[in-house]
């Protein structure tokens, strides 16, 4: 009698996917370790932030989160950021202010005359 299953087709199938299983294991395996890896690192960076929020006692301090260190050089509202946001929020500034004095600053840095001004005008207010 004949019969209809090729036995060494069957092992060589059986072969190939215990092959491929075994790659796909390495493959996710790798995967695991760079997202464990990364995970690691994002959280040494909140864990970084958080510390620094806690013991701030400036509002300087405060804005050593931003990307930069000082919120005057984060991006407009248009653009999503948590950091900018935290600032705002705890150093009580509203967004259509925070908006205003970006514009103004911004308008103020293309004419030299303004410069000169915002700068003197600057150092006195920091003076303060």
């Amino acid at each position: 009698m004949t019969t209809l299953i090729n036995e060494e087709a069957r092992k060589k199938a059986i072969e190939t996917l215990r092959e491929e299983l075994k790659r796909l294991e390495e493959y996710y395996r790798e995967k695991i370790d760079e997202m464990d890896a990364r995970w690691n690192q994002e959280r040494l960076y909140i864990e970084t932030l958080i510390s620094t929020l806690m013991y701030a006692e400036k509002p300087e301090d405060i804005m050593k989160i931003t990307c930069f260190g000082n919120i005057g050089y984060c991006c407009g509202l248009e653009k999503d950021c948590p950091m900018r946001n935290i600032v705002m929020e705890i150093l009580n500034i509203p967004e259509e202010e925070y908006k205003e004095i970006k514009e103004l600053f911004g308008l103020a840095l293309i004419y030299p005359d303004k410069r000169a001004k915002l700068k003197e005008f600057l150092k006195e207010l920091v003076q303060k």
